[in-house]
This record gives C-alpha cells, structure tokens and sequence, in this order.
C-alpha cells in the first residue's frame, strides 16, 4: 500500500471528501489527489498536518509498520474483523511483541 493509498483510506474512512481535508490541512485539493494518486510526494511538515485532519498517528507512514498495516487491511477488507478499530488494536498488539 503505498502513501497515496494510505492517505486515501483515512479520509474515506473519515468521509471527508478532499476539498475538506484541503481546506482542513490549507492544502490545495488538487494537492491532495496528487498525494493520494502518488504522483506528488509530500513533505514531512504536510505528512505531520493531513494526519492530524485525519485523527490518526504518523507512525502508520512509517516503512517498517506498512507490511503489518498492509495486512491489517487486508483482513478488514476481507471482513475477518468486526471494525477497523479492532483490527488495529490487533495490530499494536502483534507489533509490541
């Protein structure tokens, strides 16, 4: 899953649509597509501020925590978890082992 993607889910999740969250993070909407289709990179400083729009913590970018997030989504897109909240608590769990 690549940023772009991880970008993307969050604010689906939110149901925001990306002018609010443009207008939440004073980004551009179209700086937001760009993000969330991978075509832009965003700084550290706009990677701190959509997910604080978003209400979810910077360590879900982080390169080594994307496998096990990769795999979190999965099993909530395969329903294998009640909620999305579960299946992330499931996560930390499996993580801090």
């Amino acid at each position: 899953m690549t940023l772009g993607e991880i970008i993307r889910h969050y604010r689906k999740k939110r149901k925001l649509s990306q002018g609010t969250l443009a207008h939440a993070t004073q980004l551009s909407r179209v700086t937001i597509g760009s993000l969330e289709t991978d075509v832009r990179k965003p700084s550290w400083e706009h990677v701190v501020t959509i997910c604080r729009a978003l209400g979810v913590s910077t360590v879900i970018l982080d390169p080594t925590f994307r496998p096990h997030l990769e795999t979190a989504l999965k099993k909530i897109q395969m329903k294998e978890f009640a909620s999305t909240e579960k299946a992330l608590k499931a996560l930390l769990t499996e993580l801090s082992q």
